[in-house]
């Protein structure tokens, strides 16, 4: 099938897959209930709390715990807006599928917690199982038949080792015809459990959604894991062109059910559509930042319809929200854009709490400095001349970096060990606005040396430390001198600790 030919076939999908949408309940907010008792609870050996992990379609990454009790009981209460798979952990993982509404009593025996599910083996699942007990009514009924069914599946074949021996040694073609034919033996193997076993509607939404989106995800993720696996440079790895076919099994307006690997392959379609066609994508990001954000906002209206679109131009909006690049989002925002309620009101939300962090700039606890633009060479000696007689530890963060800031609450910890001592902490931001960064530092209460480097600054720098990405940390002796250009992060705090000592005690 030639060029043309593959686009006209995709274009066809699209617009009967936005013709085809469907009234649904998706985004219609009601409680659920997951309540339950740990039989034998000894809080001195098992965890003294529950966690519930939703799934999350715009990466909010919200999190539901619940302490449990000295009799052992839980319960967790929040609101979920369309059916979904969530997971319960509890020292293991338990797979849970629920609806807005439902309500979940589950025992489970301390076992469960304390199990050791490492080296991974197919029989974990049905072990696991063996320690959990849902109440006699529907939903508890829907999670029991999971887990029985999951339990049986031969995960080692399916989705382990196999399958990663697969993604790396088998070509395209080769690749297709392994998960097709995975695909196939876990219909078979759904529909003799089905016809074996009393289930309910939501257990069979979720287990056709588990092996369709399980199916989907594995080809969309062979484009990068492949190379990935063979140490081939992504940007020269091309598949051939009718690979993505398969896009033709994906109803754009699905929104029956989201197992995790429904949203699995929604986060990679996310990231093909956002950088399809190819060469526009590597033009865009040799843009300024508001053009290229604008040009992937386009790439995803060409190649998305009906919820899908509405979705993914949500997730862009986020990406800008999370990396607080308020005057792009505003900028390319486009509420017209989205016609479902629960994409604007959940953007809307993002938005306001984005504002009210960027308002805050009270920096009090941080000493804030600022270096003239045009050093750049003497960069380094310009810092270490302002703290001279000093150990330095240098940490190259942006407030847009997620594990940069995963990284501050450790930090914290490293600059109280050596509040008494000769040791300067100075945190160089780049590539980032001054507003951002003076609300991170406030928000955060953020405390030691900051320094907000002009572009020119980070790349001299980047160079001279070869920085490859951030964070990135280096620490300095009390001559002035880089002895680490690569030092340990904060959250290796001994190691870190023993290398700070021992600058300390150098003469």
């Amino acid at each position: 099938m030639n060029v043309a030919k593959y686009l006209l076939l995709y274009i066809i999908i699209i617009y009967f897959s936005a013709c085809s949408s469907k009234e649904s309940n998706f985004g219609i907010e009601k409680d659920v209930i997951i309540s339950g008792r740990i039989i034998d609870f000894n809080k001195e050996i098992n965890p003294n709390t529950v966690q519930i992990i939703r799934n999350d379609l715009l990466d909010l990454n919200e999190k539901h715990n619940a302490v449990i009790d000295e009799k052992g009981f839980f319960k967790i209460v929040f609101p979920i807006a369309y059916s979904q798979e969530l997971y319960l952990l509890y020292g293991n993982i338990l797979p849970l599928a629920l609806k807005p509404g439902d309500s979940l009593y589950v025992e489970i025996d301390n076992q469960f917690s304390t199990y050791e599910a490492i080296p991974l083996a197919d029989s974990i699942f049905s072990i696991l199982f063996k320690f959990v007990h849902f109440s006699d009514n529907e939903v508890g009924m829907t999670n029991y038949a999971i887990n029985e069914y999951f339990g049986q599946l031969p995960f080692e074949e399916y989705f382990w080792t196999t399958a990663k021996e697969a993604e790396k040694n088998l070509n395209a073609k080769e690749y297709t015809e392994f998960v097709q034919e995975r695909d196939k033996a876990l219909n078979e193997n759904y529909n003799y459990y089905i016809s074996e076993n009393k289930t309910t509607p939501l257990f069979k939404a979720y287990c056709r959604d588990f092996i369709k989106y399980e199916e989907l995800n594995s080809l969309m993720r062979y484009r990068w894991t492949h190379p990935d696996h063979n140490s081939i440079d992504l940007d020269n790895f091309t598949l051939p062109e009718d690979y993505f076919s398969f896009l033709a099994e994906y109803d754009m307006n699905d929104t029956k059910f989201f197992s995790f690997a429904h949203s699995d392959f929604l986060h990679e379609f996310f990231g093909y559509a956002s950088q399809t066609p190819k060469d526009t994508f590597l033009k865009a990001k040799n843009l300024p930042r508001e053009k290229a954000y604008a040009i992937i906002t386009e790439m995803i209206k060409i190649n998305t319809s009906g919820f899908t679109r509405e979705l993914f131009l949500s997730k862009n909006y986020m990406l800008l929200i999370k990396a607080l690049l308020i005057d792009i989002f505003e900028s390319i925002y486009d509420s017209n854009a989205l016609s479902h309620p629960y994409f604007r009101n959940t953007i809307d939300n993002e938005y306001n709490k984005l504002k009210k962090y960027m308002s805050n700039l009270n920096t009090e606890g941080a000493n804030l400095l600022s270096l003239k633009s045009s050093i750049t060479s003497a960069l380094m000696d310009s810092i270490s001349a302002k703290y001279k007689g000093k150990v330095i530890y240098i940490d190259f963060w942006a407030p847009w970096c997620g594990p940069c800031m995963q990284e501050m609450p450790f930090s914290k910890d490293i600059q109280d060990y050596f509040k008494n001592e000769n040791v300067a902490f100075v945190f160089l931001a780049s590539r980032c606005k001054e507003n951002s960064w003076k609300s991170t530092i406030a928000n955060n209460k953020l405390s030691g040396e900051h320094i907000l480097l002009t572009d020119d600054q980070f790349n001299v720098l980047s160079a001279n430390l070869h920085i490859t990405g951030i964070p990135h940390y280096t620490l300095v002796d009390k001559n002035g001198n880089i002895v680490l250009k690569h030092a340990p992060r904060p959250s290796e705090k001994d190691r870190l600790i023993e290398e700070i000592e021992r600058q300390i005690e150098k003469p």
